[in-house]
């Protein structure tokens, strides 16, 4: 029975989830593993979808704004409060000349669109009602 990488990748990752006390002990027996089994020539590829979901869960825990102009820091407070941001979360700040106007803020999968096109819209939604 053939392993793929991923499917390794995807195993440390679970064992890692499941006991991060004692993540230098999974690592040495997932490195046995590999040993015992001849799969270390697979450890460049595992190491690519190990970094591969490090980034999704570095992307997911990023507060992502887009925004015409400079974002000031009590819009920033406002912004991270309405989205419940944690505090150390980095911040992504998208300037977008062709923005309309506004912000758009995503994090964690919430998206805030304060955008004047999303705002205008409702506005007219609610007038035409």
């Amino acid at each position: 029975m053939s392993v793929s990488a991923r499917q390794l990748a995807q195993t440390l990752i679970t064992l890692a989830e499941e006991k991060p006390d004692q993540i230098d002990g999974v690592v040495a027996n997932f490195v046995e593993l590999l040993e015992e089994y001849n799969l270390t020539g697979k450890s460049d590829v595992i190491l690519r979808h190990l970094e591969a979901h490090k980034n999704t869960l570095t992307a997911q825990g990023t507060l992502k704004i887009s925004a015409k102009h400079d974002v000031s820091e009590t819009l920033l407070k406002k912004i991270k409060t309405s989205l419940n941001v944690e505090k150390d979360a980095p911040v992504e700040l998208d300037i977008n000349e062709d923005h309309d106007g506004g912000v758009i803020a995503e994090y964690q999968g919430m998206v805030l669109d304060a955008s004047t096109d999303s705002i205008l819209n409702r506005l007219t939604h609610q007038l035409t009602e």
